[in-house]
Order: structure tokens, then sequence, then C-alpha cells
């Protein structure tokens, strides 16, 4: 009997000495994160994936969809007033600044500079978007840079292989599009376009060497003469020479490019999932054409911000880095909703073989200029839009919406203290 109850003691005095790892209370991590149902689907992915490598951390997750990042980022306002804010959110590089500017991130530069090894495949021009003075507030976890999607053969019927060309052979490119596919007769309801003109005119300001802003994202750069010449060039693109239309509002781009009503379009990888779904394949990659010899490729990044009330910061750096990781590349890789960020994924035979050359993305992002995004970037924003619409409406002249939208932006970041 002795015996017996000497064995019972040292059972329960095990179980008491292992109780507590097993009844250890588990973490809570909330995620709040902006996803497309193809996005959501990888997400998930990747939380499983982290929760099975971490048991003691539970993710709570909130995925949504059709917000701009300026509604996302009122969202996120509104739930720290309330209290019901996320330890980890997605931000994209537009809204980074003003959730710093508010206080809402907090910085992570010591874990990621704790992690360089980690990170070692991701390109430092990805991180470098989420630097604010001497900080980093976020974890890059998805990109896209821009280049030219042309349809291969209409520009093999014109006879013109793109390559490294400048602003002026795209022009003139465009111009055998023009001849080949219309006539003086042809109704304007059934031209085909060389292109479409974006809203916003960021990308051909950064092909041209120049941006609508000054280096650091705190004043005005309209009065660059560069700025002109690319307004200019798009002007002349659509009122003197006819390769683009008018935009209207909700165009959608990417249908009529697949349609063969557009022959070349302004895109990130994120498009091509929609050329597969339109079951459209006659199409490749070039970069964007240069209108100077300071001209690159512009790019967007999304990451994930560590909020300033998060008390978890280790695990949810964990989390952060397991949406940078290189099972995510490869699923964005394979599934062309991004540019991976990991080398080895986009050099990889599942992103490649979308089209001929797809490598031009990864290739052009260590140069590339990030796509303005400062802390009043939703007045930005409807600023060039507004802008833009005025240009091509010819509604102002060039200089006259020049100088509008150049004491706009001046007002713009007056609110912010600047």
């Amino acid at each position: 009997m002795k015996k017996l109850i000497a064995l019972l003691m040292s059972m329960l005095l095990l179980v008491a000495v292992f109780v507590p790892s097993l009844a250890e209370e588990q973490i809570v991590i909330k995620l709040s994160c902006a996803a497309s149902e193809q996005e959501k689907i990888s997400c998930e992915q990747t939380v499983a994936r982290f929760e099975e490598k971490y048991p003691n951390v539970k993710v709570e997750a909130e995925y949504y969809a059709g917000l701009s990042w300026d509604e996302i980022i009122q969202k996120q306002l509104v739930e720290f007033a309330a209290g019901t804010q996320a330890d980890v959110v997605y931000i994209a590089i537009e809204g980074t600044h003003l959730m710093v500017e508010y206080d809402l991130f907090q910085p992570i530069t010591d874990l990621i500079e704790a992690n360089k090894d980690y990170f070692a495949e991701v390109p430092q021009s990805a991180f470098d978007a989420f630097k604010v003075g001497d900080e980093y507030y976020e974890v890059p976890f998805n990109c896209n840079d821009m280049a030219i999607a042309y349809n291969t053969e209409m520009f093999d019927e014109i006879g013109v292989k793109p390559g490294k060309w400048t602003a002026q052979e795209y022009l003139e490119a465009l111009g055998k599009i023009d001849a080949k596919y219309n006539t003086p007769e042809t109704p304007v309801t059934e031209k085909v376009w060389g292109t479409v003109i974006g809203e916003t005119p960021y990308l051909w300001m950064a092909a041209f060497g120049t941006s609508v802003l000054n280096e650091d994202w705190t004043a005005s750069n309209m009065k660059d003469p560069a700025v002109r010449e690319v307004l200019q060039y798009l002007y002349d693109m659509v009122h003197v020479y006819g390769y683009a239309p008018v935009r209207e509002a909700n165009t959608d781009d990417t249908a009529l490019f697949c349609s063969g009503r557009v022959a070349s379009i302004f895109t990130g990888p994120f498009v091509l999932s929609s050329f597969n779904a339109n079951n459209f394949k006659t199409w490749n990659m070039a970069i964007a054409p240069r209108g100077s010899e300071k001209g690159r490729a512009a790019y967007g990044v999304g990451g994930l911000g560590m909020m300033a009330t998060c008390e978890h910061r280790e695990e949810a750096f964990n989390l952060m880095k397991e949406f940078c990781s290189l099972e995510t590349s490869m699923t964005q890789a394979r599934e062309a909703t991004s540019l991976p960020l990991f080398e080895s994924a986009a050099n990889s035979p599942e992103f490649l073989s979308h089209c001929e050359n797809m490598n031009v993305f990864y290739d052009e992002l260590p140069e590339a200029i990030k796509l303005p995004s400062p802390v009043c970037y939703a007045e930005l924003n409807m600023i060039m839009k507004d802008m833009m619409n005025n240009i091509m409406t010819k509604t102002l002249t060039i200089d006259e919406a020049i100088e509008k939208a150049d004491a706009e932006i001046a007002e713009a970041f007056a609110e912010f203290g600047y």
C-alpha cells in the first residue's frame, strides 16, 4: 500500500510539474487584414502554419475586402478609438505615414535587425518603403511594381518587339498600332487604342525620373519642369495623336486589354490572375518606357504593422514573419496575386512560367521608385485624379492644372503641420 501511495504521489508531482505548461494561458494575437477571396485563402494557410509552429498562440483574424486604403485607415482609427483594435494590421505603403503620424504603429527596427538572416532574400527596397525617419514600422509581404503588359499578336503584326524602350519609341509603336487597326473614319466607340491613361500620373512620373512630391514627401514638386513634360506627353497621347481615349469613370483597363480593345496597359503582377480568368493568353511584359535616363519603374508594397498597444511583441512579430516567408512567396508565385518578395520564389518556374518576360518585375524592383505615399495620401490622390481629369477633359490647361494642384498639395500638407 505504501508503495502504491508513493507511486500515486510521484505521479501527482509529475502532473503538478507539467500541468502549468500544458495549461499555460494561450496568447491571442488579433489580425486585421484586407484580402480578396483568393488572398484570404493564402492568408488562412499562413495563419495555420504559424499556429502549428507556435501552439501557445491563437490568431483571431478579421478579413475584409472592397475597401480603399483611405477606408481601411479610417477603420483602424475608429477601432483604436473604441479600444477594439487589432495587434497586427495589414496596411500598404499608402497608409504607413498616416498610421505613424497618429502613433498607431510602434517601431519594429530592433526586431527586423535581429532577423536579418531570415529576411536575406527580400530586397531592401521593400523594407525601405516602410521606413519613416530612422525607424521601420512594417514587415513587407506583398509587392507590385509596374511594367507594360502588351498584346503579343498585335505587336508582332506591327513588327515591334518591346524591350528597353524610350517614351518616344513607345509612342511610335502606338502610332503603328493606330495605323494598323484604325482609319480616320473609325468611330471612337470602335477604335483599338494603343493604351489607356491612368487616373493618376505617378507611374509616368517615375518613368520620366520625377515625382509630384519632393524627395521626402513633405511638399509639392509640381513646379519641376519634368512634371510638366510628363503631363504634356500624356495629353498629346490622347488629344494630339489619338492613341488613348479620354478616361471615363469606372474604366476597366484589364477588360479592355483582354478584349483586344487596348494593345498595352501599365500593370503589376496582381492583374495576371485576371488574364487567366479571362483565358487571355497572348500577352507578355516589358519594362515601363523611360522618359529620361533617370527614369525608373514605380512600386508599391503591402505589409504588416504592429499596433502601439500590442503587448506581445515577439509573438506578433513571429506572425508577421510568417507572412513574409518563402511559403507565402511561393503561393504568390503560383497564383500571381503579387510579386513574390523572396528571390528564390521570384526566380522559380512557378512564377517565371506566367509569361516570357515575367522576370522584369523582380529585376526592376531594386532600383524602382516608391509610389508617393505621404501622410496626406488620401488628399494627394484626390488632387491628382482631379488634375488629370481637368487636363484630359480640357477643363483647364496643363499650366492651370499644375498651379491648382500645387496650391492644393501645399494646403493638404499644411493641415499636418508641414
